[in-house]
């Protein structure tokens, strides 16, 4: 009889596991369509889980899933809704920190819920949300503290170049610096040496060393088109940068202009239609900038007519704070 009464006991454990997992899993589902489909403003009905005796870890996980759901469900960001979700976040960072427990969750399903959460604030619009990068950067912050980024030790060029663009959105400019150094022997070796001079070219252009930003340059011998963009960019602003009243580097950006106009043509079979397009239109942009003839009307007018533009934040800025070239 006791034997019968504990096996009973464990197919309803073993049922309330799968029924535990069967919610999360459907959840995570609903997530991907509202994350991948961008349908913020559909209605899903979530059923609600059965009060059912589940382990601690279980019970967090489950929690954190229905705070996401809530969040990127909901018609506006609702500030209290993020904040509360990534408090929760932060006590896991504090957890780490202080090495006393283990982490009452699976450090994959964390990296999970910051991705979702990330990939939601990015698509919030700048006006609305004035606070996206600051809000980016301290989750990215907690998934390096949680050692969420790297796999096998290793932390791939994407998420890398991710973590510094946010990290100079909010003029982290020493902190991205110490990530530099600290990451750089776990970047994927066969690209880590173009990779580290793209890195620390992109922060001496934040921090205004535009002829530092040039030597390193030369170094370069890009790997593939994704480093090319990223140096011809580089190298066209940072001699706009560097324009004063002769010709000397008027002449040198007109000739890396034309030279990006030509590559973008050449390389148009292997580019995707969306890069070629941002870059077309910074060029246009940044040909009105660099023509004397143009008024500052005219330029604004341009930009505004253009949606998707690569150094968007850049353009608007120099476009801001306009002076002809000489």
């Amino acid at each position: 009889k006791n034997k019968l009464k504990s096996r009973v006991y464990q197919i309803k454990q073993a049922q309330n596991y799968n029924l535990l997992t069967y919610e999360i899993n459907r959840i995570k589902y609903e997530l991907e369509l509202i994350n991948r489909k961008n349908i913020l403003n559909e209605n899903h009905e979530k059923k609600q889980s059965t009060s059912i005796p589940v382990s601690t870890k279980s019970e967090t996980l489950l929690s954190l899933y229905e705070q996401l759901y809530e969040l990127v469900n909901s018609n506006s960001f609702e500030s209290n809704k993020y904040l509360a979700l990534k408090h929760k976040l932060s006590s896991f960072k504090a957890m780490d920190e202080k090495k006393e427990t283990s982490l009452p969750i699976d450090p994959n399903e964390l990296l999970i819920i910051i991705t979702y959460l990330v990939s939601y604030l990015y698509k919030r619009p700048i006006t609305k949300l004035p606070e996206k990068f600051t809000f980016i950067f301290e989750l990215y912050e907690i998934g390096l503290q949680l050692d969420l980024f790297r796999e096998n030790g290793i932390i791939s060029e994407q998420k890398f170049s991710n973590v510094l663009n946010v990290a100079f959105e909010v003029d982290e400019f020493q902190w991205a610096q110490s990530f530099i150094h600290k990451y750089s022997s776990s970047l994927p070796e066969k690209t880590r040496s173009t990779i580290l001079i793209l890195a620390n070219a992109r922060l001496a252009f934040e921090m205004q060393n535009f002829k530092k930003v040039l030597t390193l340059l030369e170094k370069i011998r890009p790997n593939n088109v994704a480093h090319s963009l990223e140096l011809r960019l580089l190298k066209i602003r940072s001699l706009y940068e560097m324009r004063d009243q002769s010709n000397k580097y008027f002449e040198e950006t007109e000739a890396v202009f034309n030279a990006f106009q030509v590559y973008l043509t050449k390389e148009k079979a292997t580019l995707n239609h969306s890069t070629i397009e941002n870059c077309r239109n910074f060029l246009i942009i940044f040909r009105h900038l660099f023509d004397r003839k143009r008024s500052l009307e005219d330029i604004q007018q341009k930009f505004n007519s253009k949606q998707n533009i690569v150094c968007h934040s850049w353009l608007q800025k120099k476009i801001k704070d306009y002076t002809p070239f000489f």
